[in-house]
């Protein structure tokens, strides 16, 4: 059937049916960024060691060039919440700096301008399913595969240009720095909980839940499913303790809000 002979109805259903797949979204997200004063676009469903980034970007702050990958997560603003959990940590392994042939990585502070919210577990709610069953209207799982997503084609991505330096190290190399970064339609909320707010026999919440709205946060993201060797290995070389062994496994993800993208990119290293 030509598509011109295709109703309204079914050409809405199929807008829907491939916008349920994000492919919507990342377009529109594309289209922003094109408009972002220093923003470049470097490829879409760009190529990485066993998967591909939904976009990588170069971005030219004022004192320091960014290459960014970015794994875009839609999800039903209106039905759905995503609440993080502050972690502990005042510092954790960020920015991976590529200087000629050679890598290291960052460290990110809480007192970093824009960073202060470094979270260390997420947890999605289905503000629909919330009103029928609130035992299971919450999910860690999409939080989870989505951060695993970001951090394998964000890592394929720093992997891929480490090895390409290695391999002809007299270069020319252009100098930058790359974190991880995942945009997405659900709003954010940090939960707060202030000593006692949480019954240690019950492990229940007492009380009234206080949620702070944020524009950015970082998410603190273990990656125990992957192999060591998927592992990025800019650690010291020497002996390090359990506390310094678990930082650096650990993948810093910032994860943006899609209506704060232009903000989050003026305020970055502003």
């Amino acid at each position: 059937m030509a598509a011109t002979n295709i109703s309204k109805t079914d050409l809405q259903l199929t807008a829907d049916a491939i916008g349920a797949h994000g492919v919507f979204f990342k377009k529109a997200l594309r289209a922003l960024l094109e408009t972002i004063p220093g923003a470049r676009i470097l490829g879409e469903e760009y190529p990485v060691e066993g998967t591909a980034v939904d976009l990588l970007i170069e971005y030219k702050a004022p004192t320091i060039l960014f290459v960014l990958p970015i794994e875009c997560k839609r999800a039903l603003a209106s039905q759905k919440r995503s609440i993080f959990f502050r972690d502990s940590a005042r510092s954790v392994k960020f920015a991976y700096t590529f200087s000629g042939a050679e890598l290291n990585f960052s460290p990110l502070t809480t007192t970093g301008p824009g960073f202060a919210n470094i979270c260390v577990e997420g947890v999605e709610i289905d503000l629909l399913q919330l009103q029928k069953s609130p035992y299971s209207a919450a999910s860690a799982d999409r939080i989870y595969k989505a951060a695993l997503q970001a951090c394998k084609g964000g890592l394929g991505f720093v992997r891929s240009e480490f090895k390409a330096r290695k391999k002809y190290p007299a270069g020319p190399h252009q100098d930058f720095s790359s974190f991880l970064l995942m945009v997405t339609t659900a709003p954010l909320s940090i939960a707060e909980l202030p000593v006692g707010s949480v019954d240690l026999i019950t492990g229940k919440h007492v009380g009234d839940l206080k949620l702070v709205d944020v524009p950015w946060l970082v998410l603190h993201f273990p990656l125990a499913p992957l192999t060591s060797s998927e592992h990025l290995e800019v650690a010291p070389s020497e002996y390090t303790d359990p506390i310094r062994r678990g930082l650096y496994a650990k993948e810093a993800i910032v994860i943006v809000n899609a209506q704060h993208v232009s903000a989050f990119f003026s305020n970055l290293c502003a």
